[in-house]
């Protein structure tokens, strides 16, 4: 069931046309639903980097005989529908025949001037798959949705350098509890995805109980997971703006942990 709701955080399932035989059915329809998923996007995440004002994502239908609608909006980062969206995707909904690829526009509204400008913004773009109408009544026909996120950058913290790494994240810091735990502080004007951490530098012992978390700008919060006892360089993997994974190695020295080395990890 853990694996459903992890499974969930990245698909929703919306049924459209039910008529099922037992629960255990839709339960496994759940579990096979990546499997059974028709429309995919180019990207895992989108960075919009003042001044530009638009970027592109390419949907892909994946089926090889059905064409699909795709229905598509913003949400703010508490996933609701700003009345007057700074961010808007563009066309709210298209149809895609099978094996067709689309460009969906993620555009920049003169709203976005009411966002703070000197921190990152996070929105998330929806994306809803509308399957054909199937003839049998007897199916159970069920709409995927993929939610991505979508990051407005405003110039004013435009970093020097984007590589495979985020250097910008070299300035987080980990301050240790008596409980073991590790609190992150980060005082940059960057939102930090954390998915994975270890015990030390070599990125062999993990923390199994760790959970994958956001840490917004200008804010601390405690890490989800228990380091054993004793642990001198814990490590931090953390998605950079292209999708990929990179490594933040700490030394601790009195509680408090710097960074030694960002990397990339393989």
């Amino acid at each position: 069931m853990n694996r459903l709701f992890r499974y969930l955080n990245v698909w929703t399932a919306t049924l459209i046309m039910i008529k099922p035989t037992t629960i255990i059915a839709l339960l496994l329809a759940l579990f096979h639903a990546q499997a059974m998923a028709a429309l995919a996007l180019g990207s895992s995440r989108i960075i919009i980097q003042a001044p530009k004002t638009r970027a592109v994502v390419m949907v892909h239908n994946r089926s090889p005989h059905s064409a699909y609608l795709a229905q598509s909006w913003i949400e703010d980062a508490q996933g609701q529908k700003p009345e007057r969206a700074p961010v808007v995707a563009l066309p709210p909904i298209q149809r895609l025949e099978a094996r067709q690829d689309n460009q969906l526009n993620i555009q920049v509204l003169p709203q976005v001037a009411d966002l703070p400008q000197d921190r990152e913004t996070l929105f998330y773009l929806n994306v809803r798959e509308v399957p054909p109408r199937g003839e049998d009544k007897e199916v159970i026909q069920i709409a995927l949705q993929r939610r991505i996120k979508v990051i407005y950058r405003p110039q004013r913290i435009r970093p020097l350098t984007v590589g495979l790494t985020s250097p910008w994240l070299s300035a987080l810091t980990l301050c240790k509890e008596q409980s073991g735990r590790f609190q992150l502080n980060n005082a940059t004007p960057y939102h930090v995805t954390l998915i994975e951490a270890f015990g030390d530098e070599s990125g062999v012992s993990p923390v199994t109980d760790f959970k994958p978390m956001e840490i917004p700008p200008y804010s601390e919060r405690r890490l989800e997971g228990k380091f054993a006892p004793g642990v001198q360089r814990p490590t931090l993997v953390y998605i950079n703006d292209f999708g990929g994974r990179g490594q933040l190695s700490f030394d601790c020295l009195d509680g408090v942990c710097t960074v030694i080395q960002n990397s990339v990890r393989s």
